[in-house]
């Protein structure tokens, strides 16, 4: 089993059309989510680093392309980093409305393929991906816009993001996150705070945006929806 892991692209794909307002994109997925995640715990069954969270399409994702779809001004000619990107929808997405550049990047090795099948798929060539560790973020490049769908699984990951996020941002820098409300969020929005970002907050299809830019007084603005759905 691990030899089939190490193949560039080991499990079948199934295509699904997402629509993401006028854009119909053409996006290959893993054809079992089960297969994929018993084959890594086969192989790595001590690896939490290893689960292949990537393999899905997860709503965080869609509400985000979404997001980018309704307000094509923030990724247009902008440089774009996507963290976390699994199979690339946002990034797909942001180049298709005119982003300058995107990188695509996720931790996990065995989703670069799948990713670059979909960003060949949908000729978007702006669009590169790689693989990237937010603890220790080799990079040496600053961006525009930072987006990221579904990241805060655990607690240490806020404190790898913002690690990752002083790396790669510049005074305007600007954050998209989406987030299925998990836990994790509060804790980022306190982090961003205190480090002087301006956050705001809204929704798309029950899925919690955040917006964040830097500013000297941190202040936070939120859709009246948002709030309720916090509460």
């Amino acid at each position: 089993m691990q030899n089939a892991i190490k193949t560039d692209r080991p499990w079948p794909v199934r295509t699904l059309h997402i629509q993401i307002g006028q854009l119909s994109i053409p996006m290959e997925v893993i054809d079992s989510f089960d297969q994929i995640l018993d084959d890594f715990a086969d192989s790595d069954p001590d690896d939490t680093d290893k689960i292949p969270y990537f393999a899905e399409m997860w709503p965080s994702a869609i509400a985000l392309a979404k997001y980018i779809e309704k307000k094509p001004q923030l990724v247009q000619n902008k440089k774009i980093i996507e963290l976390g990107c699994g199979l690339g929808l946002p990034s797909i997405v942001a180049a298709k409305l005119g982003a300058t550049t995107c990188l695509a990047t996720d931790f996990h090795p065995a989703c670069i393929p799948y990713c670059h099948a979909n960003i060949t798929r949908n000729n978007v060539n702006q669009v590169r991906c790689l693989t990237l560790d937010w603890r220790y973020p080799r990079i040496n490049q600053t961006f525009d816009v930072i987006i990221g769908s579904d990241l805060l699984y655990e607690e240490p990951q806020t404190d790898a993001l913002m690690h990752c996020m002083a790396k790669i941002q510049k005074g305007s820098t600007r954050l998209i996150l989406a987030d299925p409300l998990r836990k994790h969020i509060q804790t980022a929005v306190e982090k961003l705070e205190q480090a002087h970002w301006q956050i705001e907050l809204d929704d798309m299809d029950d899925i919690l945006i955040l917006t964040a830019t830097q500013n000297s007084a941190p202040t936070r603005k939120q859709s009246a929806r948002t709030t309720k759905a916090a509460s």
